[in-house]
């Protein structure tokens, strides 16, 4: 997967081995509507564009997405463990409730299931 959008890391993509985040523009614009057509604001266009050619390059190579994973234009999605928005980067309560409940592990199968 990497191989195939690597002109899109890691500016509009994030890979973490099979799983893949596209990102948004770091700024709102301050809700700046495009000049072609008042109805649409920038950040969601610039959005869209990355989204649509990232889809192109998936469905070109044959690649599958899941749509059970899939989700489009959430404002701060949980990513391997982390909280994602335009304020930063948090780990999630989930995680930290894991980290915080964690027994001491006595074998090695309870070690790798964390």
């Amino acid at each position: 997967m990497a191989s195939v959008l690597q002109e899109e890391i890691p500016e509009h993509l994030g890979i973490f081995i099979d799983d893949g985040g596209i990102k948004g523009p770091r700024s709102t614009y301050q809700h700046e509507k495009l000049k072609e057509n008042q109805l649409i604001r920038r950040f969601v266009w610039e959005y869209a564009v990355a989204l649509e050619r990232i889809s192109f390059r998936i469905e070109e190579a044959g690649l599958t997405i899941s749509g059970s994973k899939y989700a489009c234009c959430v404002l701060a999605p949980d990513i391997v463990g982390h909280v994602v928005s335009l304020g930063g980067r948090k780990i999630s309560k989930q995680k930290i409730n894991k980290i915080q409940n964690w027994l001491r592990p006595t074998t090695k199968k309870e070690v790798g299931g964390f």
